[in-house]
C-alpha cells in the first residue's frame, strides 16, 4: 500500500495546475511526504528480518551506508548530468533508467534466491 500511495501521489503532483484549490495541493503534498517518510523504517525492518539475529546491527548499518551515499551522491550526479545535457528532461529520463536498471536488477537478484514453490 506504502508503494502505491508513492506512486498515486507522485502522478498527481506532475497534474497540479493553477486550477487546483490549496487544500488539494496540500494533500498531495501532505500523502508524498508521509508515504516517502515511510519507506524508510519499512526497509530497515525487512533488513534486519532476513539478516541472522546476530548481524542485524551490520546489515541495517550497511543498507543504510548505501542509503545514504545516494542521498550524498545523487545531487552532484543529477547536475553533472544536467550540466552535460543541458535539458531537465534528459536528466530526468537518464534518472528514470538507471532507476528501471536498478529495478531489473533487485527483480533479477530474488528470482535468482527465491526456491521454487512445491
Amino acid at each position: 500500500a506504502l508503494g502505491a500511495i508513492m506512486l498515486v501521489a507522485n502522478l498527481a503532483v506532475t497534474r497540479i495546475d493553477a486550477g487546483w484549490s490549496a487544500a488539494w495541493i496540500l494533500f498531495v503534498f501532505v500523502a508524498m511526504g508521509s508515504t516517502a517518510i515511510g519507506w524508510n523504517g519499512v526497509f530497515l525492518a525487512e533488513v534486519a528480518r532476513l539478516a541472522s539475529t546476530s548481524h542485524a546491527s551490520t546489515a541495517t548499518g550497511g543498507a543504510l551506508f548505501f542509503t545514504f551515499a545516494g542521498v550524498l551522491l545523487g545531487p552532484s550526479a543529477f547536475a553533472a548530468v544536467y550540466g552535460h545535457l543541458q535539458s531537465y528532461t534528459g536528466t530526468f529520463v537518464v534518472a528514470a533508467i538507471l532507476a528501471a536498471i536498478g529495478i531489473g536488477l533487485a527483480a533479477l537478484s530474488r528470482a535468482c534466491r527465491t526456491p521454487p514453490r512445491s
